[in-house]
């Protein structure tokens, strides 16, 4: 395997790779929309609709662009920029929680793993005068969605709005019994804020890191009962 991999012209590969992604880019990424069945609540009741997405997916690429902007003229400094800006265009319009996975569902609320995506790309690319713009998201998310054991819910929503449409939003909440705590989610919101200002959210990166250790210890414990 090694031999095989030590065979490997690892330039040329990731130029294949860099086509690639940059001709789906100017296609606007077809093979990457996730198309999802959701429920809608309607006037004739709950309906299920297939909605396609694609946000983000296309901060995963652009995460992998950045790690090759180095290598690779091509990938622009315009080319990031214009991707940066859909990012921040994409913004939930009228809820304070940030950014959700299909921005144009407007009854699924933002959470938090696209706002740990949305963290990671303006720390790389604008630091931290341009990833303040996730603030007042992160103080929603920290204030009103962080369990004791220092995880926090999916869901970044701001229980002190009472507007028509936050209530419409908790509504589809209950409806589909979506939410809670994933370590997934919560790893990759840590390695966010670590990103944006370490010192800053040294609180909620110990606790987040509490939970995964604690999580990963009752996993371990419940592996060895297992085996006897």
């Amino acid at each position: 395997m090694l031999h095989l991999l030590s065979s490997l012209d690892f330039g040329t590969e990731s130029k294949k790779g860099i086509d690639y992604i940059l001709a789906q880019n100017s296609m606007g990424y077809p093979e990457a929309v996730h198309y999802m069945t959701l429920p809608r609540i309607t006037f004739q009741g709950i309906l299920l609709q297939m909605h396609p997405t694609i946000f983000f997916q296309r901060m995963v690429i652009l995460d992998s662009l950045l790690d090759c902007f180095d290598i690779d003229n091509r990938i622009t400094k315009g080319l990031i920029k214009k991707e940066v800006k859909l990012i921040i265009k994409s913004k939930h319009p009228q809820l304070r929680g940030g950014w959700s996975y299909i921005p144009d569902f407007l009854e699924l609320p933002p959470d938090a793993d696209d706002l740990a995506m949305v963290i990671q790309l303006l720390s790389r690319t604008g630091g931290i005068e341009l990833t303040s713009i996730c603030d007042e998201a992160l103080d929603i998310l920290f204030k009103y969605n962080t369990c004791q054991d220092g995880s926090f819910d999916l869901w970044v929503i701001d229980k002190s709005d009472t507007l028509q449409h936050s209530r419409e939003v908790d509504r589809y909440i209950e409806i589909t019994k979506s939410g809670g705590s994933s370590p997934e989610v919560v790893g990759n919101m840590i390695y966010a804020l670590t990103l944006y200002d370490i010192d800053k959210f040294k609180h909620q990166i110990e606790g987040g890191v509490r939970y995964l250790e604690l999580l990963g210890l009752t996993h371990l414990k419940c592996r060895k009962l297992n085996a006897i």
